[in-house]
């Protein structure tokens, strides 16, 4: 069976409930019912129209986490036009940047005064809509192929990319996360991650209206507030969270874990980054859920892989393949290889970019990896993170997930730093657990108990926190600027 078009799912949702809650912003306390969502999507479909916007044409949306995104999206894949959400907190050379590749037609604008950026492209307050018009005489086909969405990301080479994402890749997303954890209409997600980030979008937003669920949206998650995040919870029963790495680790600091079950939280997905198996394990116990993760990049729309809910649930994996085509391109006898995927979920593309792909359509990811017996998904690293050191391919990944296992390491992360001799080196910089003293000589011995010798550091550093971004994920040039920095005596940021 074909699948329905967002604004056919939403149609059903009102023929049978209107008045259920679609979202309930939490800041405010402001309530939105399925048939508000529906005279929102109308209201905008009908303004949009009258704008006279070609098919194609590029919206920037410049804000925070408000519910205005999810009408614009439903409504843009009735009107063939492309929304773009910013994170309006970017220094304004890179929302520059993006405005330059994005060319775009409108801005919409709920959170900065747009004149600080140099741009004669007309904006608006969508605030201040207010036209009205029933849809009833919009014939809904299939899903629309063309792109609904652009979201931004960096990737692995740290150049800003555009990568173009349709209704079609939304709906069949949403509907493997739907069909595979069971979600239903009585399901409530608590949104805390950044709504301009694909995670949030799909997992916290097109997930909960393709089941008919209900979205609970609060400011992006404080990380000197974890106490509110936990009473939150206790107050507005959400039966599933969505987290990422970093949080699930300032939860666990917080004085006393809760029993989120016997609260109504059935299970928390995490992703964005890569949960070690410890964090993993010590999250569960002391707050009584399952954590679900997956693998997946903003290319994929959301995951491609999922955590199985059995008791063949591997710690160290990523899940199992689900709804697409995943293989391991190997180089001869090699056990791992790069991660591609093809899939009704994958991107078509960036937009203004010609890459990514192989020869077959493939999306290659960057990431290397393998396929266990169970079937599951193990991820190793990254290809431009390897370090070669005498010849030899070092999965920085490797090293880090077994000094992770110290109980006097919080966080570390490997690089490769240039060598005469070597040709790389490897450079592990730490973050010590709160309270623990732990010295350069102690993580070196325990990695001679634990790795092969040519995956011993060759100089360890200590840091009080690496740099992340919004995601939980390492931003490695910072990362290295700053070692290369220390080893030359000039920074300030280490321990």
């Amino acid at each position: 069976m074909k699948p329905l078009r967002l604004i056919d799912v939403l149609r059903n949702k009102i023929k049978n409930s209107p008045q259920s809650n679609f979202l309930t912003n939490i800041e405010t306390g402001k309530i939105y019912s399925y048939q508000d969502l529906y005279e929102t999507v109308s209201s905008f479909y009908s303004y949009f129209s009258e704008m006279n916007l070609k098919k194609g044409s590029r919206v920037i949306y410049l804000a925070n986490n408000d519910w205005y995104i999810f009408p614009l999206i439903i409504s843009f894949s009735l009107l063939d036009l492309t929304i773009i959400p910013i994170n309006p907190a970017l220094h304004p050379n890179d929302i520059c940047r993006i405005f330059e590749d994005v060319n775009p037609d409108l801005i919409i604008s709920l959170t900065k005064d747009i004149n600080i950026y140099p741009t004669d492209v007309p904006w608006l307050d969508i605030s201040k809509i207010k036209s009205k018009k029933d849809l009833k005489e919009k014939t809904a086909k299939s899903p629309s192929k063309n792109p609904v969405l652009v979201m931004y990301t960096s990737g692995s080479s740290g150049q800003c990319k555009g990568v173009m994402l349709s209704e079609y890749n939304i709906i069949y997303g949403a509907k493997s996360i739907i069909d595979f954890y069971k979600l239903s209409s009585t399901d409530r997600l608590f949104c805390v991650l950044p709504l301009y980030h694909m995670n949030a979008i799909m997992v916290t937003g097109m997930v909960p209206l393709i089941a008919g669920a209900e979205i609970l949206m609060s400011n992006v998650f404080s990380f000197t507030n974890a106490s509110l995040y936990l009473e939150r919870v206790k107050e507005y029963k959400p039966t599933i969270l969505s987290l990422i790495p970093s949080i699930l680790s300032v939860l666990m600091k917080t004085e006393s874990g809760q029993d989120l079950s016997a609260l109504g939280v059935n299970f928390s997905f995490c992703g964005a980054a890569p949960l070690s198996a410890s964090l993993w394990k010590q999250f569960e116990k002391k707050f009584n859920i399952p954590v679900y993760q997956g693998y997946g990049l903003t290319e994929t729309t959301f995951w491609a892989t999922l955590t199985p809910t059995d008791n063949t649930k591997d710690y160290n994996s990523v899940g199992i393949p689900y709804n697409c085509d995943l293989q391991i391109k190997k180089e001869g006898s090699e056990k791992a290889g790069e991660i591609v995927i093809a899939g009704h979920f994958v991107t078509k593309g960036y937009l203004n970019k010609n890459e990514g792909f192989n020869n077959s359509g493939y999306f290659k990811t960057g990431d290397l990896g393998y396929i266990g017996d169970n079937g599951q998904l193990y991820i190793i690293g990254r290809i431009k993170d390897i370090i070669i050191k005498n010849g030899i391919n070092i999965y920085p990944q490797s090293i880090d997930d077994i000094l992770l296992k110290n109980s006097s390491i919080e966080d570390c992360a490997s690089l490769g730093i240039d060598d005469d001799i070597t040709g790389e080196k490897i450079c592990t910089v730490c973050v010590p657990v709160e309270g623990k003293n732990i010295t350069e000589l102690d993580v070196k011995t325990y990695a001679k108990e634990n790795l092969s010798s040519y995956m011993i550091p060759d100089k360890v550093l200590f840091i009080k926190k690496l740099p992340r971004g919004a995601t939980g994920k390492i931003r490695k040039k910072e990362l290295i600027e700053m070692v290369k920095s220390e080893l030359k005596k000039k920074s300030k940021n280490f321990i």
